[in-house]
């Protein structure tokens, strides 16, 4: 009897080993099988783009990768911004200034590839004037 006795007790022991297997193993497929999109992507990084018109008469509209942007706008980093400037009649572009520093550019549009930080561009206008000829 006692063979017989600890044959079942053996084989209870087994049976709950494997129970306990079975257990764990449902448990850690289901812990891996996790979706990617459970997880949210990070935020892309942003920058400021901030913009306008130091002096005279005209306008400066911008553009980031074909849409239009407003001042102070956050845009993703990397993306291409496009900046024109309307001067109004008998007034011409004196110049282009990017983050305080003048450029001496008088065309009526720039562009600023691959942004990695935040932008102040300001565009002044002057009166036209003829000259003698």
């Amino acid at each position: 009897m006692k063979t017989l006795n600890s044959k079942l007790k053996n084989r209870k022991q087994i049976i709950g080993l494997f129970t306990a297997l079975l257990f764990i193993s449902g448990f850690v497929f289901t812990a891996s099988s996790c979706c990617k999109n459970d997880i949210p992507e990070p935020e892309p990084e942003k920058v400021v783009i901030m913009f306008g018109v130091d002096s005279g008469e005209g306008t400066l509209e911008a553009t980031a990768d074909g849409t239009k942007i407003y001042s102070r706008s956050e845009i993703e980093k990397g993306k291409t911004v496009v900046f024109k400037a309307n001067h109004s009649k008998s007034w011409e572009i004196q110049y282009w200034k990017v983050n305080g520093i003048i450029i001496r550019s008088v065309e009526p549009t720039q562009t600023f590839g691959n942004l990695s930080e935040h932008m102040d561009i300001r565009v002044a206008f002057k009166k036209w004037v003829s000259s003698p000829i």
